[in-house]
């Protein structure tokens, strides 16, 4: 399961399968949960897909579409003021709002490689540690399950936004799958490990597949004797 890459086509529908029994399982093996998992909601949602817990770059906005990188700005410079007052001693970060805050108002005639370049200073402040490669960014640890319309919503946004969006479809009734549900809501932060909601780092990505090999382990291959599908 660790060897299965989003970025290779021949293991996406295997990823999907796993996260969904992940959720399945998750709901049977919880005591405290009386309930079936449900699959009624399950069935209605209208495709389900993977989406990246967290972003590194802007490889998945769209070049062509000014628009969208627009709705980007408004998504993400909030949180970059909120950031900001945190740390406080990042002139870089300060210089950052700044830039973005005059960009947007000339986005109309503004060119991708300028774009391009700001939102990636934007999502260097955002990437907690400097290990997640290609290889992170598309393994199980980095990866959710969520119907597609949800996904589009959220694609292209690092982690906070990300967050705070699924708490808002959580309130409005939307169905999220428990253990997506587990991710944005920081289950997988160590209780004494005192990092901020904006970030997903290496820690909670460890913790998370741990958790998903415990739930799944009658139905795991070693990992000695697996062959990487």
């Amino acid at each position: 399961v660790l060897n299965l890459q989003y970025s290779k086509k021949t293991h996406y529908k295997k990823l999907e399968q796993v996260l969904v029994f992940f959720n399945v399982e998750t709901v049977r093996l919880n005591e405290n949960i009386e309930e079936y998992y449900p699959f009624k909601f399950h069935k209605n949602v209208d495709g389900w897909s993977l989406e990246h817990i967290h972003a590194q770059n802007s490889d998945f906005l769209d070049q062509t579409k000014k628009e969208q990188w627009k709705t980007w700005i408004d998504e993400h410079l909030p949180l970059l003021k909120e950031l900001s007052k945190v740390q406080t001693d990042s002139i870089d970060l300060v210089r950052l709002v700044q830039e973005l805050t005059t960009f947007k108002e000339k986005t109309v005639n503004a060119t991708w490689a300028e774009f391009e370049q700001l939102a990636n200073r934007a999502f260097s402040f955002f990437n907690y540690d400097e290990e997640s490669g290609d290889d992170t960014m598309h393994s199980i640890s980095n990866l959710a399950l969520l119907g597609q319309a949800d996904n589009s919503a959220l694609n292209n946004s690092v982690f906070e936004v990300k967050r705070r969006k699924i708490i808002e479809m959580d309130t409005e009734g939307k169905y999220i799958p428990i253990c997506t549900k587990h991710i944005f809501l920081k289950y997988y932060e160590d209780q004494d490990f005192n990092q901020q909601f904006y970030f997903w780092g290496a820690k909670e990505r460890e913790n998370y597949v741990k958790v998903l090999k415990r739930v799944l382990k009658d139905y795991l291959k070693e990992e000695s004797t697996s062959d990487g599908n």
